[in-house]
């Protein structure tokens, strides 16, 4: 009878819906298993633990998680053999609706996948890592001024050591006389461990930062994080305030930034010497009261997280290939995006010791203008106010490089500020090969100053500008693109953030006067028959693409 069966349409498809159903069963038991050893972890000042105080063994959640996931593959597979009508009519819908939900269910099982797989990667062995506090109050190429370290040695997600100090107690250790790129020459002729993250692109800046600490007698970590005020901000709004009576200070996330500031760079005691021990203090403390939250605060918590490294004030880095590679493949790694039609970067770099880039307003206005050849040119006016008022140490000098396509020939600018300081040579100096090889690079524009160089795989426009407290003051730069439409054929432009930047307000129009428009991967504010418009904030990496035909 079961061979006879066998040769009906309908046995095959109800054998693959149980046997789906079965895999689907014992995938649940595995992600059961995995949610009770995870919902049993707690966050303590000395790491992940378990509630038994025994080792955490994250492969073994892992491979749970990989074997739940195989299941689901299987069971996908299955079901999307099945015929809805081979069902009773009561089952078809509910089939058809698991069949079209299976693929969004199997990509949150594979991201999942491979967060685990990062934080395995991250927290398992015993690993060194060097966490830079950058203040992006004064804005760096990746977030901010290093200000403040912390050394963490993690043991199978055990912290067995944390030290929080001071980046000059490193810098007063460097005998070398090192050659700074010639912008930060407005800081200081020799380059330190506190300047060192000057490349955009973040894992070239942090193997910098690798090679300062290693010469400045730390060991080389292993994996490095920067991160801005704006994560701490975050979580005391979600603890709520923490008092710390050793200062007398109350903080919470209004004041963070600036009570911590006061303390560590006016009110420290001036016999101990140690400036950062307010963060040092902190941090145990901060850990201490996030790990004793109820487990219904956990979601803030995790949204927290996910939205600093999605808006760049977390950015990631370790010297292992894989672990690098999974980092990238998240966009929490602070590197370019590879893009072979348009981009942009505006990037920072706060050089005169002023803490006011919290204070800047960012309006950023880019028009691409297609024309009848297929040529594309862009012009970008950038526009910044400083809220501060007009007193003495509220302006804000900064060099900023504008990262656009390789190869883009730059047409006209106004608006910067001419700087005419020539670096002077340090007797005894040395050269580093990175900072060489970008100023080689460089070509001026002798008009207006502008230099105009290779980084990252992109060509840069930079030049310096000074907003004064309470002024307002507009760039414009137009361009031309390395690269032509033809009749029909995509365009699209890959906006990216500044580590640590503050949100900026965008307008993008594009003129594609005799074409038309056929696809898009968002929604225009407005569009006719020869443009589209649209505005909206700049806080995270964005792509923007639409397929465009000649009339």
């Amino acid at each position: 009878m079961n061979e006879l069966l066998n040769l009906l349409p309908q046995k095959k498809d109800s054998d693959a819906v149980f046997r789906a159903a079965s895999l689907i069963a014992s995938a649940g038991l595995d992600l059961a298993r995995d949610y009770k050893q995870l919902s049993g972890l707690r966050l303590t000042p000395a790491g992940l633990q378990s509630p038994d105080g025994s080792p955490i063994r994250l492969d073994e959640i892992s491979a749970q998680l990989d074997s739940a996931i195989n299941k689901f593959d299987q069971a996908n597979n299955l079901l999307k053999q099945v015929n809805p009508n081979s069902l009773p009519s009561a089952y078809r819908e509910k089939l058809v609706l698991a069949q079209n939900n299976f693929d969004n269910i199997q990509k949150s099982f594979h991201s999942l996948r491979d967060v685990l797989n990062l934080g395995t990667d991250l927290l398992n062995g015993n690993r060194h890592v060097l966490v830079m506090l950058e203040n992006n109050n004064e804005l760096r190429p990746t977030g901010g001024f290093m200000g403040t370290y912390g050394d963490i040695t993690v043991n199978n997600a055990a912290v067995t050591s944390l030290r929080v100090s001071s980046i000059y107690d490193l810098d007063g250790q460097l005998r070398e006389k090192i050659r700074p790129p010639f912008p930060l020459f407005a800081v200081n002729n020799r380059w330190f461990l506190r300047d060192s993250n000057w490349f955009a692109s973040w894992p070239q800046s942090a193997q910098k930062i690798s090679n300062f600490y290693e010469l400045e007698g730390g060991e080389t970590p292993d994996d490095i994080i920067a991160i801005t005020p704006r994560l701490v901000q975050d979580l005391l709004a979600i603890t709520g305030p923490i008092t710390l009576p050793r200062y007398n200070v109350t903080l919470t996330s209004d004041n963070f930034v600036e009570m911590t500031q006061v303390e560590s760079s006016v009110e420290y005691s001036k016999i101990d010497n140690r400036p950062k021990q307010i963060l040092a203090d902190l941090v145990p403390v901060l850990l201490k009261q996030v790990g004793s939250l109820p487990k219904d605060r956990w979601p803030a918590v995790l949204q927290a997280l996910q939205d600093n490294l999605n808006q760049k004030q977390i950015v990631l880095y370790s010297r292992d290939s894989e672990t690098e590679q999974l980092i990238q493949s998240f966009d929490w790694g602070g590197d370019f995006q590879a893009t072979d039609r348009d981009f942009l970067s505006v990037n920072s770099s706060n050089l005169n010791g002023s803490k006011t880039d919290l204070y800047i307003h960012q309006d950023i206005a880019l028009k691409t203008t297609i024309g009848s050849d297929g040529s594309v040119t862009d012009k970008l006016t950038l526009t910044k106010t400083n809220t501060m008022p007009d007193l003495p140490g509220t302006s804000n000098t900064s060099f900023i490089r504008i990262f656009v396509p390789l190869g883009s020939q730059l047409i006209s600018n106004s608006g910067f500020d001419y700087n005419t300081t020539t670096p002077q040579a340090t007797p005894g100096e040395k050269i580093d090969p990175d900072v060489a090889a970008w100023e080689k690079s460089i070509v001026t524009d002798l008009v207006s100053g502008t230099s105009i160089g290779q980084e990252a795989g992109r060509t840069f426009f930079g030049n310096w500008l000074t907003v004064g407290g309470g002024e307002t003051k507009t760039v414009s730069l137009t361009y031309r693109l390395p690269f032509s439409l033809n009749p029909i054929d995509r365009y699209s432009l890959m906006l990216q953030k500044q580590i640590g930047a503050l949100p900026a307000n965008m307008s993008y129009e594009v003129d594609f006067s005799g074409r038309r428009l056929l696809w898009e991967s968002f929604s225009p504010d407005s569009t006719d028959a020869d443009n589209f418009r649209i505005n909206f904030k700049f806080d995270k990496d964005i792509l923007l693409g639409v397929v465009l035909e000649r009339r």
